[in-house]
């Protein structure tokens, strides 16, 4: 989810503080099983756009080259790209991630086991999975708070209402990593789970069984990282399936089986109604709330080195399709999409993205919550509106994976008086 702020009566909270605190490991207690991964640096160079367009430098990031190209690639022509001061020692970078999964032998105080590995753990969790549903979830936090560790009761739900497991990315948070470094990673992350680097403990994932799924600024991760999948299929010669290199290996990159979005966050420069007139059902604070908000100096988190007007990237980029995906005019070719959103100060640009992906014929469900706030089935547990949250949602990510073709347009506004109807 978003953060507020964390303004007090002494001014703002520094953002390292914040980080602190939101990101703190809680330790692993419940119904959930959870194994932890690390990942090495790739290597390699550029897209391998068909047999005859290989391309291969020994010790290049293939990774980070793909991005940064498609990054210029992307612009549109009035874009002030060529003068932004780009931090070219933003690479690759270790991942780090969690799988998730559903532990039925528990109760909400169980402890997590002592003395297991974390490859017992991924035997333990994959033991209890019931479907072939693997998700890359991406966390909320404004792109620079929260953590895998602090947004398990979410990916622990997920993998019980699915029955299938949760690939859940520690991405680099801002201001410290700015763009593209998230997007560096979540695209490692999928390319990670098609194409396991030796040692892994999962085996390769068909694309067919990957549901992209985040709440938030994670639904800012899922829709850049989708576009920039689309510009690296637009970009293939026809027929093909875009290429990269990846851990030694040339790896081919399709489209997952859907997105499923909560309360996504699309549009980072904050600029159509609902953010300021929608504040009456939600927390976040409005921009205008926040015109004096300042943060407190801190050597080497913020203000940037060189200084940006943003904690995610610089002013110039605010509406690059890679960083505001309400940016991005083409959505052709896109898996299915699923949006569950309250009455909330993100809502119009989720609602136009939707509109948007609908009239170029990509399958939309839309489902909306009467007077609930930004990220709801996160916070208000045991309301009706949450449980049917879930059920759509894990019934789109169930439909997306066994049986794409039946996921068909359609939307629902869901109020007091029909949140317990079925209306798939």
């Amino acid at each position: 989810m978003m953060a507020p702020g964390g303004n007090s009566t002494k001014g703002p909270t520094p953002i390292s503080v914040l980080q602190r605190m939101t990101c703190r490991d809680p330790g692993v207690r419940g119904r959930i099983w959870v194994a932890k991964v690390r990942f090495g640096v790739p290597g390699g160079v550029g897209v391998l756009k068909g047999e005859s367009g290989e391309r291969e430098e020994e010790g290049e990031d293939d990774v980070r080259n793909t991005v940064f190209n498609a990054i210029q690639e992307m612009r549109e022509p009035y874009d002030p790209y060529d003068d932004i001061h780009w931090d070219h020692k933003i690479g690759s970078h270790p991942l780090t991630a969690e799988w998730t999964g559903y532990r039925s032998a528990a109760d909400a105080n169980t402890p997590e086991p002592a003395d297991v590995s974390e490859a017992q753990k991924y035997e333990c969790l994959m033991q209890e999975t019931t479907s072939k549903i693997t998700t890359l979830y991406f966390h909320g936090g404004a792109m620079y708070l929260l953590d895998p560790a602090t947004t398990r009761a979410t990916t622990g739900r997920l993998a019980r209402e699915t029955g299938g497991r949760v690939f859940s990315v520690r991405y680099r948070l801002a201001p410290q990593n700015a763009f593209p470094a998230a997007l560096l990673d979540a695209f490692t992350a999928y390319l990670t789970l098609l194409a396991p680097p030796a040692g892994s403990l999962h085996e390769a994932v068909a694309a067919s069984e990957i549901v992209f799924a985040g709440d938030s600024a994670g639904g800012t991760c899922c829709t850049a990282l989708l576009q920039l999948l689309l510009h690296l299929h637009r970009q293939a010669p026809a027929g093909q399936v875009p290429r990269v290199r990846f851990h030694g290996k040339n790896v081919s990159i399709p489209l997952p089986a859907g997105v499923a979005l909560a309360s996504p966050w699309l549009d980072i420069t904050r600029g159509l109604p609902s953010i300021e007139s929608a504040v009456a059902f939600d927390y976040l604070p409005a921009p205008s709330a926040l015109a004096t908000h300042e943060y407190p100096v801190e050597e080497g988190v913020w203000p940037a080195e060189p200084p940006r007007a943003d904690l995610y990237c610089e002013a110039g980029a605010l509406l690059h399709p890679l960083v505001s995906p309400l940016a991005a005019k083409s959505w052709t070719g896109s898996p299915p999409l699923f949006f569950s959103v309250g009455h909330e100060m993100l809502r119009d640009e989720d609602a136009v993205l939707a509109q948007r992906a609908v009239a170029q014929n990509v399958p939309v469900v839309w489902r909306e919550f009467e007077a609930m706030p930004h990220c709801f089935a996160m916070l208000l547990e045991g309301i009706a509106e949450t449980q049917v949250h879930w059920e759509e949602f894990a019934s789109f990510c169930r439909h997306v994976v066994q049986d794409r073709d039946s996921v068909v347009t359609n939307e629902t506004s869901n109020t007091h008086s029909n949140h317990k109807k079925d209306k798939r």
